[in-house]
């Protein structure tokens, strides 16, 4: 993210210049492969995310909103702060949705214990924030401590964005009301066979 463009006097070419990384192509390359796979892997803690919100049908539409204009605040912030400083680079945002994923995944911790959950996309979300750490620790030995101080904010900022969200629109506790919900339904499913067994019980005698 170190790299100057404010050898562009024109906006949009200078912009150009900030999210084509100043033509470093294995930059551009590393950070975009990183993006694409944290908005993937944030698509889908989204939808996640919405679906534990299911019983309050505006909260959850609520969250995707939110969720959806808070990214793009992170791109135009990453933009401006690029303008100002003469930078180039997009890795804020996906260090901020790495960090937004890792809040959202904690909170959602206990609806994953409660249900089956598709562990294939679990271990994609894995390793695209293990990959997120490598390029933080790439950047740390071949850019300045600058890049490195902007990354670790990043990650606090996606993660304030999450915590923020839930904290002005609580919602059931997932710990609780959700795994409750479940072994609840597990009873129900428990007493139900135990009803069918009895009635067999009967007929048969």
């Amino acid at each position: 993210m170190s790299k100057d463009c404010r050898a562009y006097a024109l906006l949009f070419p200078r912009v150009g210049c900030i999210l084509g990384y100043a033509g470093g192509q294995t930059d551009e390359w590393i950070n975009y492969t990183l993006l694409a796979m944290n908005l993937l892997a944030a698509m889908h803690v989204a939808k996640l995310q919405s679906s534990v919100q299911r019983r309050e049908l505006e909260q959850g539409k609520k969250f995707l909103v939110y969720s959806f204009v808070s990214i793009i605040g992170v791109i135009l912030f990453q933009i401006i702060l690029c303008l100002v400083l003469g930078c180039a680079g997009i890795s804020i945002v996906w260090c901020a949705l790495a960090g937004w994923i890792m809040s959202e995944r904690k909170d959602l911790a206990g609806y994953v214990r409660a249900r089956k959950f598709d562990f294939v996309v679990m271990a994609g979300e894995l390793l695209t924030l293990a990959l997120d750490f490598i390029a933080i620790v790439y950047y740390m030995r071949v850019a300045d401590l600058d890049t490195t101080v902007a990354h670790g904010l990043a990650i606090v900022l996606g993660a304030a964005i999450s915590r923020s969200y839930h904290k002005a629109n609580p919602v059931s506790d997932i710990d609780g009301d959700y795994v409750n919900a479940q072994l609840n339904d597990d009873d129900r499913n428990n007493a139900s066979v135990e009803h069918k067994n009895s009635k067999s019980s009967l007929l048969m005698d």
